[in-house]
């Protein structure tokens, strides 16, 4: 894939990114991330910088919509929102043109295979496009955690639990 895009500049690598958001007239909060790698391509005749997030399992998603990035499920389109998530973070003051990019190790032989997402039916070429849409769903799941008068409830579903760093918190067996 990478070869179609000759020439490119590899912009950086385990790039540390964090930004800083209001969630509510009193409260911020502050992300963090490593993306796994940022170049610099010419995509579609557009220059643009990509956030490579590298993947060796898995399979590709599709997210319908944007707002389906902030709806928790078996079927949540995690790969996406990360790779989305890490666009918003390093989106941030400017207005270049991002493009989001997983790179599944097992399936980039596949010449069927794309890097790039589709959100919404149509492949995101610019992160700008759904950043506003991004920002709002993310500022109210940020909210919804944050809010101490909502009850917390445990996934439903047992399998995110078999990786996650606070199972021995929630004493999930």
């Amino acid at each position: 894939h990478d070869m179609k895009l000759v020439p490119f500049d590899v912009v950086a690598v385990e790039k540390k990114v964090e930004r800083s958001i209001m969630i509510s007239e009193n409260r911020g909060v502050k992300l963090k991330g490593t993306i796994d790698r940022i170049d610099r391509v010419c995509h579609n005749g557009r220059n643009t910088l990509r956030v490579v997030d590298y993947k060796t399992g898995g399979k590709t998603e599709k997210a319908p919509t944007t707002a389906s990035l902030f709806i928790p499920g078996k079927q949540h389109p995690h790969y996406i929102f990360q790779a989305c998530l890490y666009s918003y973070l390093l989106s941030h003051g400017t207005q270049q043109t991002i493009l989001p990019a997983l790179f599944f190790v097992n399936q980039a032989s596949d010449e069927k295979y794309t890097p790039y997402l589709s959100v919404g039916g149509k492949e995101l070429e610019n992160f700008q496009e759904i950043s506003t849409d991004f920002e709002a769903g993310l500022i109210s799941l940020l909210e919804d955690i944050y809010n101490t008068e909502k009850k917390f409830v445990q996934t439903e579903e047992r399998s995110f639990c078999t990786s996650c760093p606070f199972s021995i918190i929630c004493k999930i067996s």
